[in-house]
């Protein structure tokens, strides 16, 4: 794809909370498996540590690749309520949309990797509760085209008083970021879309990117792991697809 680098509007400061803002609505609890996108912008229903990769491809041109890249492992497709020995990770695939989602690996590199070597696009999700961190990257055909990271706790009520200084990267690549007291708060950068030091200091730009990217990421109850047998506890085996364990040999 061409080469395009967003141009962002940093000039002022930006104020938190700014309430002619609409932070994301959330997804009413009786909304179909298949319709639902986006997340929650709070991140407050998922894992106190959550990693996951979101790869667009059906989950059997997937898990054949996923299997190839850690050392000695391969995977065993549709165990949803079975208990498999030596799992490693997850990857399942929901009736109703476009992306696989794999809970396996913990680093951006190998969601760069399956969008180069599947030629789509892969998203990289981290979020770390105790230390209030979280960070995306979106990748296609293995370049990143958009990336976020972000303290959480600037989006937090009690700290909407604050004022936040915005300041371009010292490199060439079109992005900014965030400074609190000299200390970056949020980096942001991307080839997609134009936003300005006020929208970066928003909640719900992941929120966001997912709804342009036809993508959900689920709450905990929704997602299938291995220590309850590759369940989900809101939903039965006719939601997916198809759900892969990842094991080692």
């Amino acid at each position: 794809m061409p080469h395009h680098e967003a141009f962002f509007m940093i000039s002022g400061t930006a104020r938190l909370h700014d309430d002619s803002y609409n932070n994301g609505v959330e997804m009413p609890d009786n909304q179909s498996i298949a319709k639902r996108r986006g997340v929650d912008p709070s991140l407050d229903h998922l894992p106190i540590d959550f990693i996951a990769i979101f790869v667009l491809a059906p989950i059997e041109q997937v898990s054949p690749v996923v299997s190839h890249m850690p050392y000695a492992m391969t995977f065993i497709a549709d165990v949803y309520g079975k208990t498999i020995e030596n799992t490693w990770g997850v990857m399942f695939q929901y009736h109703g949309h476009p992306w696989t989602i794999c809970m396996v690996g913990h680093t951006a590199h190998m969601a760069r990797k399956l969008s180069q070597r599947l030629q789509t696009k892969s998203i990289f999700f981290q979020f770390e509760d105790t230390g209030g961190w979280f960070d995306y990257q979106l990748f296609q055909n293995g370049e990143a085209i958009e990336e976020l990271s972000c303290d959480e706790y600037i989006y937090d009520d009690q700290h909407k008083h604050l004022v936040l200084i915005p300041e371009p990267y010292n490199d060439d690549s079109g992005g900014f970021g965030l400074k609190l007291d000299g200390q970056w708060v949020a980096m942001f950068r991307s080839r997609l879309r134009t936003i300005s030091a006020h929208e970066l200091a928003r909640s719900d730009l992941f929120n966001t990117l997912l709804l342009a990217q036809d993508a959900w990421m689920p709450e905990e109850a929704f997602i299938p792991y291995p220590n309850r047998q590759f369940t989900a506890k809101k939903l039965t085996a006719a939601d997916f697809i198809r759900v892969d364990a990842l094991v080692r040999t």
